[in-house]
C-alpha cells in the first residue's frame, strides 16, 4: 500500500509522510487508516482499499520520505497480506487514471 502519483497531482505539491504508526502483524479492515501524508494544503489518511496484515514496512521511508515524491508508484508504505479480497472492487491503473480524470 502506498500513495500513487495522482495523489500528488490533487495537491498539487509534493507530499510528507508522518511515520505511519503500524508495526508488522497489525490487521487492517476495509477502509481503515494505516498512515497520514500531508501537503502544505491539506493533511490527509491513507485508507486500505481491502482488510489484510501488514507483513512489510517499508524502512527506507523513516530516512527518505521524499521516495513517495520521487517513485509514487514504484515506492510502498506498507505491504499487506490481503484476506477475502474483491479484486472486482478495486481498480485496475487504466480505471483509476479514468476516474483522476474525470475529478478534475
Amino acid at each position: 500500500m502506498g500513495r500513487t502519483a495522482g495523489c500528488g497531482d490533487i495537491f498539487k505539491r509534493d507530499l510528507d509522510l508522518c511515520p505511519p504508526h503500524v508495526m508488522i502483524r497489525d490487521e487492517f479492515a476495509v477502509g481503515d487508516s494505516f498512515a497520514v501524508v500531508e501537503s502544505v494544503k491539506a493533511v490527509s489518511q491513507i485508507y486500505t482499499e481491502a482488510a489484510g496484515k501488514v507483513i512489510e514496512i517499508n524502512e527506507e521511508l523513516d530516512a527518505s520520505p521524499e521516495l513517495l515524491n520521487s517513485d509514487p508508484n514504484g515506492c510502498f508504505i506498507a505491504a499487506i497480506e490481503f484476506t477475502n479480497l474483491n479484486e472486482d472492487a478495486l481498480l485496475t491503473a487504466d480505471e483509476y487514471a479514468e476516474f483522476l480524470k474525470s475529478e478534475e
